[in-house]
């Protein structure tokens, strides 16, 4: 990885591979090139996560947004805030740059399997959450209109739930409070 990269826009940038760190300031320089990006206050971290997206995606690796905010230098933030700002920064950079998103559908499949490694079950369980997540999905017809990483969570809580068993401290600092998902739980 450049060091420049590291030091100037990614600075503040942790728990990200060098490779995409590497990819994110490559697609920061192809913008540059293009036009004259001014980076400022709240839409620093935002261009800055949604850069990092990106990348991980040209690379074909399944990313969970919040974390990608996190690790980009984001505050501690309601999803919809998140959600808001990296949409808006997608949006600034199509508008004004031309820039055009990497075509990668990521699953409820996907990102069970990116959550899966957070929760302190054996490994025999992912077959069972992976089941679980097809079949919300099949029986319920809104889920199809939801963030897959947000099915895939709610899918996990649910199973929990359920039987009254908790995922492991992974899982839950991953998922917060848990109470964003109660309204989906309750469709599982």
């Amino acid at each position: 990885m450049s060091s420049r990269a590291r030091e100037g826009f990614f600075a503040k940038v942790t728990n990200v591979p060098p490779q995409i760190i590497d990819n994110a300031n490559e697609i920061l320089e192809d913008l540059k090139e293009r036009t004259h990006t001014k980076k400022r206050g709240d839409n620093l971290v935002a261009i800055r996560a949604v850069l990092i997206y990106e990348a991980y995606r040209s690379n074909s690796i399944t990313v969970d947004p919040e974390e990608v905010w996190r690790d980009a230098g984001g505050q501690s933030l309601p999803w919809r805030m998140i959600s808001k700002r990296m949409n808006d920064a997608y949006k600034h950079l199509g508008t004004l740059h031309g820039y055009q998103p990497v075509q990668f559908h990521e699953t409820v499949e996907d990102y069970i399997r990116v959550y899966f490694p957070c929760t302190d079950m054996g490994s025999e369980m992912l077959d069972v959450f992976l089941r679980l997540g097809n079949t919300a999905l099949e029986n319920i017809q809104d889920f199809r209109e939801k963030p897959p990483q947000t099915i895939a969570k709610a899918v996990m809580l649910s199973y929990a739930q359920k039987r009254g068993i908790s995922l492991g401290k992974g899982f839950e600092t991953l998922v917060g409070s848990g109470k964003r998902y109660d309204k989906l739980i309750g469709k599982i």
